[in-house]
């Protein structure tokens, strides 16, 4: 300011009382209840879908998915969810060779994505051995027939581990 200027010439009242610039903390009261508005458009939209039996959320998600999507834009706008649709085109498909994961300090970059049947091959070891040995004990130790059909009962178990895991072996991970 100088000594000529109108602010420094007006009485100290009507300084007090002239509109002053909007201050950061002015400027995020109506951004914080906006973000909360649209935070609870999106609570609400999920509630709907939360309450409906499952045959009927596939429609009503496809109607809370635009809700969201708005709300999450217009919280972009306003510059609370900053990183909400950042990533854009900026996305772009790189081949990556053997040779760029051993500079990065990857050890055995041919292992990566080859599955390994080392686990497969000692859990079907474990189940043949321990219900094999189960099938023997009490082959011996229950009297007459029973001791005969709880062996196969039991050296069933090591079939049923071997057609699971030959059809369908995701069942059996460990």
């Amino acid at each position: 300011r100088t000594a000529t200027s109108p602010a420094y010439l007006a009485p100290r009242a009507a300084r007090r009382h002239a509109p002053r610039p909007p201050t950061r903390a002015r400027v995020a009261a109506p951004i914080r209840a906006a973000a909360s508005d649209a935070y609870g458009a999106i609570d609400v939209a999920l509630a709907k879908v939360k309450q409906l039996p499952p045959s009927e959320r596939p429609e009503e998600l496809e109607r809370a998915t635009v809700v969201v999507r708005d709300a999450l834009n217009a919280m972009k706008v306003t510059s609370t969810v900053a990183v909400w649709d950042s990533v854009g085109a900026k996305l772009e498909r790189k081949n990556v060779f053997p040779r760029e994961f051993s500079q990065v300090g990857v050890r055995n970059a041919e292992s990566i994505g080859r599955p390994s049947d080392t686990n497969d091959a000692k859990f079907m070891l474990a189940v043949t051995m321990s219900t094999s040995a189960l099938a023997v004990v009490v082959g011996a130790t229950l009297p007459g027939d029973w001791g005969a059909f709880g062996a196969y009962l039991i050296g069933g178990i090591s079939l049923a581990v071997l057609a699971v895991g030959s059809t369908a072996p995701g069942l059996l991970k460990v």
